[in-house]
């Protein structure tokens, strides 16, 4: 079932990645490579609060994993409106703010990851080679 998820997801991927090499032309100086890596970065980021749930939960951190999955759908949100605020149809209305839905979606996405320096016992490195 998750695969089926997985493949779903797969073509928008590919054409988020795709854009920037078809409006390239247009703007001079223009780096194809830092382009792929910010929309490849950002999306990984964007999942950075379900991994952490999944830590939470697997510590018997039931609180934090909930707050995590929260956080999660938070930047989907968040994350929907920043894309939305490009376009023209949603020019004079709440969605138009890209800069706050950037910073909203961002701050959901680096707050699981803030706490997470609180709750671990013992250092980092040690959790991870378990």
């Amino acid at each position: 079932m998750m695969k089926n998820n997985f493949l779903m997801i797969l073509p928008i991927v590919f054409f988020d990645l795709l854009i920037p090499f078809i409006l390239s032309p247009a703007y001079k100086g223009y780096n194809h490579l830092t382009q792929v890596m910010s929309v490849l970065g950002y999306m990984a980021l964007a999942f950075a609060p379900l991994v952490v749930s999944i830590y939470g939960f697997h510590s018997s951190k039931v609180t934090f994993g909930f707050f995590s999955i929260v956080c999660f759908i938070l930047t989907i949100i968040f994350f929907t409106f920043f894309i939305m605020a490009d376009k023209t149809s949603y020019k004079n209305t709440i969605a138009a703010y890209e800069g706050l839905w950037q910073r909203l979606s961002l701050f959901c996405m680096y707050l699981p990851l803030g706490c997470l320096m609180f709750l671990i016992d013992r250092p980092l490195s040690k959790v991870m080679l378990r």
